[in-house]
């Protein structure tokens, strides 16, 4: 109610229009999303070819020709990134439209535009699951190596080991798939509590936890960052980000990061994790070789 009393009182105003186009997609309020969008191009129709949501929008309302004009425009736009998302726009209503090989086609050159572009490449891998399941299943892993809580990408490379006849892979890979989606859940609740909480260190350490064990490493060290700087005299935050280094194999970084504790309150634990953590030295085996 109140976007459209702004939208009432600001007719001319192309900028809102553009951001009550958002908001209304955001609400999965599809059709006023259209409107709201169409109304600030024709106020504003320099911005043509730079409204991704509004084909989306289309797309979701069966309107698939109407959306490809608008991703059709996208990719005439000389900035790299609308390129890109016009090119993998067009790829699903393509894909809607029953044309896969016209969609594969375009997913690949979104692709070659942005190469870590995944959500083109997640698409990609699904059309290549049966044809071509090592393929899918290489591409399924780029994406979690990104992303390690993708479900999608985790229960479609379960299917892809499947697919390759990799049977034993395919089970364990299903197990983490659940998971993940377990930790999913996990999170969701955590990070509610948190929002109400948004100081609690216990809460933010327990996000670290959970995403380090998902392998989700840059977020849980972002969770253990955030409870440092609630809890400055904590120790545990900075504990926990050298043990997560250390979990993963980056050593260097845990030392270095030891270093700059010194003359805090982690400094003694953080020495003592990375001093436990050391490999035993090499010995040299026995040999009855001559010499």
């Amino acid at each position: 109610e109140r976007i459209q009393s702004l939208q009432t009182t600001h007719t001319s105003d192309s900028g809102l229009m553009f951001l009550a186009g958002e908001a209304f997609y955001a609400l999965e309020q599809l059709q006023e999303a259209v409107m709201a969008f169409e109304a600030g191009l024709e106020l504003n129709p320099s911005k043509k070819g730079q409204l991704f949501n509004l084909g989306r929008a289309l797309q979701a309302l069966g309107r698939d020709e109407q959306a490809l004009l608008v991703f059709n425009h996208m990719q005439k736009r000389p900035e790299a990134s609308f390129q890109t998302r016009g090119l993998f726009g067009a790829g699903l209503s393509q894909l809607n439209l029953g044309k896969e090989q016209t969609a594969r086609n375009l997913f690949v050159r979104s692709l070659q535009l942005d190469p870590t572009f995944d959500r083109a490449r997640y698409r990609l891998s699904l059309l290549l699951l049966h044809q071509d399941p090592a393929e899918s299943l290489s591409m399924l892993e780029t994406i979690l190596a990104r992303d390690p809580l993708h479900h999608g990408s985790a229960y479609n490379r379960a299917l892809a080991l499947r697919n390759l006849g990799r049977s034993q892979q395919a089970t364990k890979a299903m197990a983490h798939y659940r998971r993940i989606l377990e930790g999913r859940s996990r999170i969701a609740l955590l990070r509610e509590r948190w929002a109400v909480a948004p100081l609690d260190i216990e809460l933010m350490l327990e996000l670290g936890r959970v995403h380090r064990e998902l392998g989700a490493i840059a977020e849980a060290l972002r969770w253990y960052s955030r409870g440092g700087l609630a809890a400055p005299t904590d120790p545990r935050p900075a504990v926990e980000s050298v043990r997560t280094l250390l979990v993963v194999g980056r050593r260097a970084e845990a030392i270095e990061l030891v270093k700059r504790l010194q003359g805090t309150a982690a400094a003694i634990q953080a020495q003592q994790l990375l001093e436990s953590s050391k490999s035993p030295p090499a010995t040299d085996k026995p040999t009855t070789e001559d010499h």
